[in-house]
């Protein structure tokens, strides 16, 4: 009767209908394997330009193989209800804590649609269209009410994956997998059957085409969005976009008609400086300019120039460590988002066994894959090209005069230099899409379910525990997601902060992973929760005397601690890693304002002490 009277259910209403197959593909899918190959290589090697794929792809492996498997692997198999790390983290440290690390990663999963949504629109879909040269199609996807009405259709779409059921959500997981691991294998293959010197012709095959590039500098203030006003600004520009490009004709003072700079004239600092001194409220007094384009060694100097003036990056010739563990930052993309499994961990078969070997395969799978792409990069594209291309993806847009591919210089873009065939083409880039959008269906899995187990314990309103009688989802708390996640959208395309999926990652690294891998490492030792451990199926798995789960808490502690290092440290993006810090100051606060107002409601109207609750699991 107490039980009862504590939580807000007699029984959860949820149903255990997934499979390990169900629990690995929801591990293995929220790695988004295309697109967080994209984030590793771009981002990582833009920002750790010495770093090393292969030997960041193996730490990975290993710390998260033995971190997360056993900590997420335990923690869910000992407490196999739905909710995720809100379950392990309120009982085993405090309500509090578990109030306020889950409420953070509510906005988490609610930022993640916001951001990824979009990104299934672009680079997703425009980077298909843009490889079949449909210009008509990029060109409205790029812009503000194109990207908001196609990612709202995407927010739309993952929603409906998961409101009808794990039937439903399990069958169409299936199909996404299968078709994403195409994609990806594909690329794979291309980029494997390729050798350097077949590489090396791909691309200057289109330099061939295109011998001259030329760009408009007239109204670069509108184009590019320089402020033609801020001195560093315009030279930043400049640099980036002249340096070192050697002129196909001549450069002209449109005003005087002097010529600035003739032409067969490499570009230099001074050229840049002078060219500085002809702007006007919108651009540049010299209107189109004419560069050669870049075959595959003007690339790579050029791009080592325009680091080092414009960035202050070293083109490193070799890798170094402290390179390769920052590497690790944008990797945790692929290796440290199997977790999600625990989300659903009252609704999958056989938890004990399904939880831990799912957390362990979602982990393994993308290191094969990682691991191949990295050696097949290195081996065809080149170790120095490939980081000056991830510069000029990541750092610059893929705006860069004299570069001639028709699209950005992504490793999947790499690939679509090599094969021209439009099914390759199609494949390619669609994986990077499917797996964005299903990245927005797994939020919508773990959104609501977040809600339900505060609701259980009587964190929030009655109704977040509604379950759909045929359906056996709680649907209300879905459309409540999908209504905050539309704001965000909206929001997100209008102020354009592309950094968001980082702030995300470091808010994850400290809320969600940190908390909880705490919560693993006492699990064994903490008294209130002595009886789940000794139900726990673990309970006798020792090495040396010691737990599994407090060495894999130990091991996943030393993973957090390179990526808390690499992210916070971040060369060059000081400024977004400081407005992280305080955004998890605010959703913390916010979330320890929800448990005080949720502990004083239940007692003012109920009569009920919601602490009760903590010292039990939920009803199954």
């Amino acid at each position: 009767m107490a039980e009862q009277k504590v939580f807000a259910r007699r029984a959860s209403g949820l149903v255990r209908g997934l499979s390990l197959i169900d629990a690995f593909g929801v591990g293995f899918m929220n790695q988004g394997l295309t697109p967080s190959m994209w984030v590793m290589i771009s981002f990582g090697l833009s920002v750790y330009t010495g770093g090393n794929l292969i030997l960041a792809t193996i730490l990975s492996v290993i710390l998260c193989g033995i971190g997360y498997s056993l900590v997420w692997g335990i923690l869910g198999g000992s407490m196999p209800r739905s909710g995720g790390e809100y379950i392990y983290n309120s009982r085993i440290l405090s309500p509090l804590i578990g109030i306020a690390e889950s409420f953070g990663n509510a906005f988490v999963m609610v930022m993640w649609i916001y951001v990824l949504a979009p990104y299934t629109v672009d680079p997703g879909l425009v980077m298909v269209f843009q490889f079949l040269g449909m210009d008509n199609v990029v060109s409205f996807l790029q812009t503000q009410g194109g990207m908001i009405l196609v990612a709202s259709l995407v927010n739309v779409i993952g929603m409906l994956f998961v409101i009808f059921g794990v039937k439903v959500f399990a069958t169409a997981q299936k199909v996404f997998m299968a078709l994403g691991i195409l994609g990806t294998t594909v690329i794979l293959l291309v980029f494997t059957f390729t050798s350097a010197g077949g590489f090396r012709n791909a691309w200057n095959s289109w330099v061939e085409k295109q011998p001259v590039a030329e760009a408009d500098f007239s109204n670069i203030a509108e184009e590019a969005g320089v402020d033609m006003a801020d001195d560093e600004a315009v030279t930043y520009y400049l640099t980036t976009q002249l340096l070192g490009r050697v002129t196909a004709t001549d450069i002209v003072d449109t005003e005087t008609n002097q010529v600035v700079i003739p032409a067969g004239k490499e570009i230099t600092e001074d050229d840049i400086a002078a060219l500085a001194q002809l702007r006007t409220d919108t651009g540049l007094r010299v209107g189109t300019v004419r560069v050669n384009s870049l075959d595959y060694d003007a690339f790579l100097r050029v791009a080592g120039m325009v680091m080092e003036k414009a960035d202050g990056k070293v083109l490193h010739k070799t890798w170094n460590w402290f390179d390769t563990l920052g590497v690790m930052v944008a990797g945790s993309w692929l290796f440290a988002y199997g977790y999600f499994i625990t989300f659903i961990a009252g609704e999958v078969k056989r938890p004990d066994r399904s939880i831990i070997l799912g957390n362990l395969f979602a982990i393994l799978v993308p290191g094969f894959f990682m691991l191949w792409l990295a050696i097949v990069l290195y081996r065809t594209v080149g170790f120095q090209f490939l980081t000056a291309t991830a510069y000029v993806d990541e750092w610059l847009g893929g705006s860069f005069l004299g570069c001639v591919l028709p699209w950005s210089t992504h490793f999947v873009g790499l690939a679509a230099a090599i094969n021209q065939h439009p099914l390759i083409l199609v494949l390619m880039g669609a994986s990077f899409g499917l797996f964005s959008l299903w990245w927005v269906t797994l939020s919508y899995l773990a959104f609501p379910r977040i809600l339900f187990a505060w609701g259980m314990d009587r964190m929030g309103p009655r109704w977040f525990t509604d379950v759909h009688p045929r359906w056996a989802t709680p649907v209300w708390n879905y459309l409540v997601c999908f209504v905050l996640a539309e704001i965000g959208i909206v929001l997100y395309t209008i102020i354009q902060e592309e950094m968001s999926g980082l702030s995300v990652t470091g808010l994850e690294i400290v809320s969600v992973f940190g908390v909880t891998a705490v919560s693993a490492l006492v699990f064994p030792f903490v008294k209130k929760v002595r009886h789940i451990w000794e139900a726990s199926p673990y309970r006798r798995w020792k090495i040396f005397g010691i737990p599994a789960v407090t060495i894999g808490a130990i091991v996943d502690l030393i993973y957090l601690v390179i990526l808390f290092i690499g992210f916070f440290f971040m060369p060059g993006k000081e400024e977004m890693t400081t407005a992280s810090g305080v955004l998890y100051i605010v959703v913390w606060g916010l979330g320890i304002a929800w448990y005080f107002f949720w502990k004083w409601w239940n007692r003012r109207v109920s009569g009920i002490d919601v602490s009760l609750a903590y010292s039990e699991l939920p009803p199954e």
